[in-house]
């Protein structure tokens, strides 16, 4: 079993990730909100941001439309994928607990609690640090936080359903603590291709 945020966590299922995680995100509407929140914090003129775990890059075509973007992600699937869908972007592989890419961004950003895949209070402090060590003095940081304690139920069953003309998935997951950690595990309940 490969453990949240280890690398290949989503080997077997990246062609399978924007069906699923597409029914619950409005990434066109995240970016704008992002860029909003960008304007009434960021204090340089510049326009360079850096999406950390930016996944399928499913955030990209929207925030490159004010910004001069680059991606990082530890899955090197899931950038073979952003990559394909955003053309001519830069992508680093990398973890964003120690990445060093020898320059500065204006922004850098963290979407959709990747950040609780860094998993231990101290990996979290040292991914904040590399983060600040590549953001440019009066830049922003924006992080989009994992759940918070209060609302996390451990007990709790989800489910997400894929109905594609090609497609049906059926993606279960149950939400329980080990070690004091919350963790959602999860299974595929069915995976079909017509």
């Amino acid at each position: 079993m490969i453990a949240l945020g280890e690398p290949g966590m989503f080997s077997k299922s990246e062609a399978f990730y924007d069906a699923i995680y597409g029914t619950m995100k409005d990434y066109a509407h995240e970016a704008q909100q992002i860029h909003e929140l960008i304007r009434l914090y960021k204090q340089p003129s510049g326009t360079t941001l850096l999406d950390v775990a930016c996944g399928t890059g499913g955030h990209i075509p929207f925030l490159r439309q004010h910004y001069t973007v680059e991606g990082l992600d530890l899955d090197e699937q899931m950038l073979t994928i952003a990559h394909q869908r955003n053309p001519g972007i830069i992508f680093h592989h990398a973890d964003m607990v120690d990445f060093d890419l020898g320059h500065l961004f204006d922004v850098i950003v963290c979407l959709f609690s990747s950040i609780g895949y860094v998993k231990t209070a101290a990996r979290l402090y040292q991914t904040l640090q590399t983060m600040h060590h590549h953001l440019s003095p009066g830049g922003v940081v924006i992080i989009e936080p994992w759940l918070t304690p209060q609302m996390y139920h451990a007990g709790h069953i989800g489910a997400v359903f894929v109905d594609q003309p090609d497609l049906k998935i059926a993606r279960m997951n149950k939400s329980e603590v080990i070690d004091g950690i919350p963790m959602a595990f999860r299974c595929v309940g069915t995976v079909a291709a017509l």
